[in-house]
């Protein structure tokens, strides 16, 4: 869960399915949509988000037994309150204002194999987002503002994690273990 700037709040569930289609005798599919509430509890225009649209055309659906964008893995938000949802090993950034796609990425992309990620982690001051995977041994990735590829940070996370977080004080990235405890930190310098 996130709020935004306007006091929205913002929910992703990992299990369950918002509506189902069957497209022939055998085949249906599942959606896992994004849920939006005004402050005062009621659903925002832009509710349910299952289908996103991008800027430059392309389109999207939040499938729930998809091994790239099913599940909500996690909630967080940029700087300026846009939304960072990362879906089982996709990371979209959605508009906060009118629910609308501003970008996706998933570790394919560029080279790397798809598997359960974190929430990803904001920073602002280096104008930053990172993600990890939930597994053990495998990166986190640095993307711009844009869901851009950018690098690594980390070639192999030797933990399990959870989650992500940038703190502006110490301007060093951590990552949380699902024990809760901390994992070391490494400098956010490429």
């Amino acid at each position: 869960m996130v709020v935004d700037p306007e006091g929205k709040i913002w929910v992703g569930f990992y299990g369950g399915y918002s509506r189902q289609f069957e497209r022939a005798a055998g085949d249906t599919i599942r959606l896992r949509a994004l849920h939006c509430f005004m402050p005062d509890g009621t659903s925002a225009s832009f509710f349910p988000i299952e289908f996103l649209e991008f800027p430059d055309g392309t389109k999207d659906t939040i499938y729930a037994e998809s091994y790239a964008n099913g599940s909500c893995r996690g909630l967080s938000a940029t700087d300026d309150g846009d939304i960072l949802h990362t879906a089982w090993s996709t990371i979209y950034k959605i508009d906060y204002q009118t629910g609308e796609g501003l970008g996706m990425w998933y570790p394919e992309m560029d080279g790397h194999s798809n598997a359960a990620m974190t929430e990803a982690a904001h920073d602002p001051e280096l104008g930053l987002i990172y993600a990890g995977h939930v597994a053990s041994n495998l990166p986190i990735y640095v993307l711009d503002e844009d869901l851009g590829y950018v690098g690594v940070a980390v070639d192999t996370c030797p933990t399990l994690q959870r989650s992500h977080y940038c703190t502006d004080k110490e301007r060093r990235y951590r990552s949380d273990l699902f024990r809760n405890d901390l994992v070391g930190t490494g400098n956010l310098c490429l």
